[in-house]
């Protein structure tokens, strides 16, 4: 079906048994620029279930789907998932696959075919940072995938426009997940940090100092991932090695409460009540058989 649409070029725009598909304008390299990447073939498509899209033997260029709408059912040699609104895809080259409709509905995506030495080795790296599949709007760059189909790249310098929307194409994916690698270093550091025995209360103009981040920038990025704050995962910590010292330990309320980064044995224990509905000593009380278990 693609290469039904790629054949009459920019002017497919018509319904058909399985959808509606548009295609990108069709032009010819004329060699001259040997280091310009190459839009094979792209397009938009939203289609019902009669569409399916089988290659045993894979494509002959990467293909990148970017799901508008629906949800698309996708095989890539062993792998199978689903791409649903604001979903990337990437199925690599010379590799069995298969794609149509994930369910009733239609499924709106837009296509992208493609060649050349940078645009490979950015789409190996796009791999191997996002997977198979992975979170990314088509809206944020639809107006670029759109100027592929529309755009009539057989005017004079046609190709050289088709490599460099294709390139900031590639360039905003890579940016994104590069950048939610990025996050994901961060709060592994984090996590590493708070988790230590530290006794002091964590403030982030503290963890700004040692990290080189703006405190904005952690918080969003921790929060993304661990769904709290790093204050409150580190008062999580905190709570909880206190009620571990409370039932096996014989550490006084003041030692605990300075161990546990509380500024007083009253603010512990006032704490303490409101979350526990006991009060500290309470709680030591009917934990001591793990006391005894623990001697």
């Amino acid at each position: 079906m693609e290469q039904q649409a790629n054949a009459l070029g920019g002017e497919y725009s018509r319904p058909a048994s399985f959808g509606d598909v548009r295609t990108f304008s069709v032009y010819v390299s004329t060699g001259k620029y040997a280091s310009l990447d190459r839009i094979e073939s792209a397009g938009w498509h939203k289609v019902n279930q009669k569409y399916h899209i089988q290659r045993p033997e894979g494509a002959d260029d990467p293909l990148i789907l970017f799901t508008v709408a629906g949800r698309g059912r996708i095989a890539v040699d062993s792998a199978a998932f689903e791409s649903g609104p604001g979903q990337v895809a990437f199925l690599p080259a010379k590799t069995p696959c298969e794609y149509g409709p994930g369910g009733g509905e239609l499924w709106e995506f837009y296509w992208i075919h493609f060649s050349g030495r940078h645009a490979l080795d950015v789409f190996a790296d796009l791999v191997r940072t996002a997977g198979l599949c992975a979170e990314f709007p088509a809206q944020a760059i639809r107006p670029l995938l759109e100027r592929c189909i529309t755009t009539r790249f057989t005017a004079r310098g046609g190709e050289l426009l088709a490599s460099m929307l294709l390139n900031q194409i590639l360039s905003d994916l890579l940016l994104e997940f590069c950048s939610k690698e990025k996050e994901h270093g961060i709060v592994d550091e984090l996590l590493l940090y708070l988790g230590a025995d530290s006794t002091s209360e964590v403030s982030m103009e503290e963890l700004e100092k040692r990290f080189h981040y703006s405190k904005e920038h952690m918080i969003r990025a921790f929060h993304r991932q661990m769904g709290t704050t790093p204050h409150r995962y580190w008062r999580e910590i905190k709570f909880a090695q206190a009620k571990q010292m409370l039932a096996l330990t014989d550490y006084t309320l003041e030692q605990i409460a300075g161990l546990s980064g509380y500024s007083s044995a009253e603010c512990f224990s006032k704490q303490f009540k409101q979350r526990c509905g006991v009060t500290p000593n309470q709680y030591r009380k009917n934990n001591e058989n793990f006391k005894k278990e623990e001697n």
